[in-house]
């Protein structure tokens, strides 16, 4: 299993119904999440921090020790910090609707973010 069996699992989601919009939302999240951590083997693992902070601190940080732009790391730090949130939303905020245009909106972030992750790792 791997990073792209999150984003497949996506296809077979009927958006029409709130469930699978959270659930979408949710999938494209973790997809980008194990393609970043797939993107950078060489990241070590943290103990004093949860996982999610812990890619997002190496990202930001630029701990990388790589010939990546530490800049273009931190973009792609923050970018992941706002595809976050939506998950967030889906997973945990069920007394608030979670719409179609929310879902889509989750969608075009993760997109925005797997974007810039190629830029950064062509460089």
């Amino acid at each position: 299993m791997d990073a792209s069996d999150f984003f497949n699992c996506c296809l077979t989601l009927d958006l029409s119904q709130e469930i699978a919009r959270r659930n979408h939302a949710s999938r494209q999240y973790y997809g980008l999440f194990h393609s970043i951590k797939e993107a950078f083997p060489e990241m070590p693992q943290y103990t004093q921090v949860g996982t999610h902070q812990a890619v997002s601190e190496y990202l930001e940080k630029g701990y990388s020790g790589n010939e990546h732009d530490r800049k273009e790391l931190k973009k792609l730090s923050y970018m992941m910090k706002q595809a976050k949130e939506f998950r967030v939303t889906a997973d945990y905020l069920l007394d608030k609707p979670f719409t179609e245009q929310e879902c889509d909106s989750a969608r075009q972030s993760v997109a925005k973010c797997l974007q810039k992750l190629a830029q950064i790792k062509s460089e």
